[in-house]
């Protein structure tokens, strides 16, 4: 299915890496926190320049791959090689996302804690490597939505709008768990 994807234009196809769905408060975690970083990176795809993809879900030309200097330049560290070498590479004309749940790979979560902030960590040692505009990008967001509910708190508790606030806040809620039913359906999470 990942290699259905690869045409005389399309170099780089990245996939979806789930975790298996296991009990407990982490592996929701871990589950949830990897389809919200899934959307992200391959909504960016689709729409812009791909940043990063999943190292156990990702397929290239050999002629992409002997093209790009990355590799050689990411043979000293841990992690985020995969990523370097997408954000490289990858372009919105030789990128393809593909999300079809027989392509798709599952993994065993971190099962504690700690386990699960070691490998967040890890992930993180490259992120002085990410272009600034990519970094922009994917701030903003979190910037907005730290806004968001500052405004609606300021708003509830200084009684201002409260009708309006109220509604916006089901509004957004309701909505954003619309998009994420949607999409752990087209992932089959």
């Amino acid at each position: 299915s990942m290699t259905a994807n690869f045409t005389t234009d399309k170099e780089l196809v990245i996939g979806y890496g789930k975790y298996r769905r296991d009990k407990g408060f982490i592996n929701t975690l871990v589950r949830y926190e990897t389809l919200w970083n899934a959307m992200q990176y391959m909504g960016h795809a689709l729409v812009a320049k791909p940043f990063m993809a999943v190292g156990r879900n990702i397929a290239y030309t050999k002629s992409l791959f002997t093209a790009s200097s990355q590799f050689c330049n990411s043979l000293t560290i841990a992690s985020g090689d995969d990523d370097l070498f997408v954000m490289e590479a990858g372009t919105k004309k030789n990128t393809q996302v593909c999300y079809l749940p027989q392509a798709q790979t599952i993994s065993v979560a971190a099962q504690t804690l700690d386990e699960w902030l070691s490998q967040k960590s890890r992930h993180l040692s490259t992120a002085f490597r990410i272009p600034f505009t990519t970094k922009l990008l994917l701030g903003s967001e979190i910037i907005s939505r730290q806004l968001f509910y500052f405004i609606s708190l300021y708003c509830l508790i200084f009684n201002t709008f409260v009708p309006i606030t109220i509604a916006i806040i089901v509004s957004r809620l309701l909505l954003i768990q619309i998009i994420f039913y949607k999409a752990a359906q087209r992932f089959e999470v």
